[in-house]
Protein backbone atom coordinates (compact mmCIF):
# COMPACT_ATOMS: atom_id res chain seq x y z
CA UNK A 1 0.00 0.00 0.00
CA UNK A 2 2.64 2.54 1.37
CA UNK A 3 4.86 1.76 -2.31
CA UNK A 4 1.59 2.57 -4.43
CA UNK A 5 1.06 5.30 -2.78
CA UNK A 6 4.82 6.32 -3.51
CA UNK A 7 4.50 5.30 -6.89
CA UNK A 8 1.57 7.27 -7.56
CA UNK A 9 3.10 10.77 -5.97
CA UNK A 10 6.12 9.53 -8.55
CA UNK A 11 4.36 9.63 -11.15
CA UNK A 12 2.04 13.05 -10.67
CA UNK A 13 5.44 14.49 -9.32
CA UNK A 14 6.97 13.43 -12.63
CA UNK A 15 3.86 14.92 -14.55
CA UNK A 16 3.78 17.73 -12.80
CA UNK A 17 7.55 18.31 -13.97
CA UNK A 18 7.26 16.90 -17.42
CA UNK A 19 4.57 19.44 -17.90
CA UNK A 20 6.87 22.82 -16.58
CA UNK A 21 9.47 21.32 -18.86
CA UNK A 22 7.29 20.72 -21.46
CA UNK A 23 6.05 24.30 -21.64
CA UNK A 24 9.19 26.54 -20.90
CA UNK A 25 10.89 24.40 -23.67
CA UNK A 26 8.26 25.71 -26.44
CA UNK A 27 7.21 28.87 -24.62
CA UNK A 28 11.42 30.09 -24.46
CA UNK A 29 12.40 28.24 -27.52
CA UNK A 30 15.42 29.93 -28.08
CA UNK A 31 17.37 28.09 -25.07
CA UNK A 32 17.06 25.48 -22.94
CA UNK A 33 18.93 27.54 -19.94
CA UNK A 34 15.45 29.20 -18.31
CA UNK A 35 13.97 25.16 -18.47
CA UNK A 36 17.15 24.20 -17.03
CA UNK A 37 17.67 26.37 -14.64
CA UNK A 38 13.78 26.67 -13.62
CA UNK A 39 14.05 22.44 -12.62
CA UNK A 40 17.59 22.40 -11.33
CA UNK A 41 18.45 20.19 -14.86
CA UNK A 42 21.93 20.00 -16.38
CA UNK A 43 22.29 20.72 -19.63
CA UNK A 44 24.98 18.84 -22.01
CA UNK A 45 26.74 19.86 -24.97
CA UNK A 46 28.19 17.99 -27.62
CA UNK A 47 29.88 18.27 -30.54
CA UNK A 48 29.87 15.83 -33.96
CA UNK A 49 26.94 14.55 -33.32
CA UNK A 50 25.29 13.10 -37.09
CA UNK A 51 22.25 11.68 -38.00
CA UNK A 52 23.16 8.30 -36.82
CA UNK A 53 23.87 9.37 -33.29
CA UNK A 54 27.37 9.34 -32.23
CA UNK A 55 29.17 5.89 -31.56
CA UNK A 56 31.44 7.28 -28.42
CA UNK A 57 28.00 7.56 -26.50
CA UNK A 58 26.75 4.23 -25.20
CA UNK A 59 23.26 2.80 -27.36
CA UNK A 60 21.29 4.24 -24.74
CA UNK A 61 22.38 7.53 -24.62
CA UNK A 62 19.56 10.30 -25.36
CA UNK A 63 21.87 11.26 -27.84
CA UNK A 64 21.17 7.91 -29.88
CA UNK A 65 17.69 7.92 -29.21
CA UNK A 66 15.78 7.79 -32.82
CA UNK A 67 13.02 10.21 -31.85
CA UNK A 68 15.50 12.67 -30.37
CA UNK A 69 17.87 12.38 -33.73
CA UNK A 70 14.93 13.14 -35.88
CA UNK A 71 14.18 16.12 -34.23
CA UNK A 72 17.34 17.50 -34.06
CA UNK A 73 17.55 16.53 -38.01
CA UNK A 74 14.94 18.50 -38.66
CA UNK A 75 14.61 21.15 -40.72
CA UNK A 76 12.97 23.44 -38.01
CA UNK A 77 14.96 22.59 -35.85
CA UNK A 78 18.55 23.09 -38.10
CA UNK A 79 17.07 26.29 -39.86
CA UNK A 80 15.19 28.28 -37.35
CA UNK A 81 17.62 28.01 -34.17
CA UNK A 82 14.56 27.08 -32.05
CA UNK A 83 14.18 24.01 -29.33
CA UNK A 84 13.27 20.65 -30.57
CA UNK A 85 9.88 20.11 -28.44
CA UNK A 86 10.21 17.81 -25.56
CA UNK A 87 10.20 14.41 -26.84
CA UNK A 88 9.98 11.28 -23.96
CA UNK A 89 12.30 8.90 -24.58
CA UNK A 90 11.95 6.17 -22.22
CA UNK A 91 9.45 6.03 -19.21
CA UNK A 92 10.54 8.33 -17.02
CA UNK A 93 12.84 10.46 -18.92
CA UNK A 94 12.00 13.86 -21.07
CA UNK A 95 14.50 15.32 -23.10
CA UNK A 96 14.46 18.35 -25.70
CA UNK A 97 17.76 19.56 -27.77
CA UNK A 98 18.27 22.98 -29.01
CA UNK A 99 20.86 23.37 -32.53
CA UNK A 100 23.62 25.88 -31.46
CA UNK A 101 25.39 24.87 -34.76
CA UNK A 102 25.00 22.89 -37.91
CA UNK A 103 27.34 22.37 -40.59
CA UNK A 104 26.32 19.88 -43.15
CA UNK A 105 28.05 16.73 -44.48
CA UNK A 106 30.82 17.22 -46.78
CA UNK A 107 33.21 15.48 -48.27
CA UNK A 108 36.11 15.30 -46.67
CA UNK A 109 40.06 16.46 -48.84
CA UNK A 110 41.74 13.23 -49.87
CA UNK A 111 44.54 14.46 -47.45
CA UNK A 112 43.02 14.80 -44.42
CA UNK A 113 41.22 10.97 -44.89
CA UNK A 114 44.33 9.89 -46.97
CA UNK A 115 45.67 7.52 -43.72
CA UNK A 116 42.90 5.87 -42.67
CA UNK A 117 42.12 4.85 -46.23
CA UNK A 118 45.67 3.57 -46.45
CA UNK A 119 45.10 1.68 -43.29
CA UNK A 120 41.16 0.13 -44.38
CA UNK A 121 43.24 -0.96 -47.97
CA UNK A 122 46.31 -2.39 -45.73
CA UNK A 123 43.27 -4.42 -43.82
CA UNK A 124 41.31 -5.20 -46.30
CA UNK A 125 44.29 -6.75 -48.50
CA UNK A 126 46.13 -8.55 -45.35
CA UNK A 127 42.75 -10.18 -44.93
CA UNK A 128 42.72 -11.62 -48.48
CA UNK A 129 46.56 -12.77 -48.16
CA UNK A 130 45.50 -15.03 -44.90
CA UNK A 131 42.43 -16.15 -46.62
CA UNK A 132 44.08 -17.05 -49.29
CA UNK A 133 47.10 -18.58 -47.22
CA UNK A 134 44.95 -20.37 -44.84
CA UNK A 135 43.33 -22.29 -48.16
CA UNK A 136 46.13 -23.37 -49.11
CA UNK A 137 47.43 -24.50 -45.88
CA UNK A 138 44.18 -26.15 -46.13
CA UNK A 139 44.56 -28.22 -49.27
CA UNK A 140 47.77 -29.45 -48.51
CA UNK A 141 46.77 -30.57 -45.52
CA UNK A 142 44.01 -32.25 -46.72
CA UNK A 143 46.16 -34.14 -49.20
CA UNK A 144 47.83 -35.64 -46.73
Amino acid sequence: MIDEIKQQQVGKKFAEMSEIFTNMVYEQPDSLKPGADALGLKIQKVAGLSISGLSSLGKDHPLNNPKLLKAIFADESLKSNKNTEAIQISTGVLVAAHVLKHEPASTLPFEKVKSQITEIVKRQKAEELAVKDGQAQLEILSKN
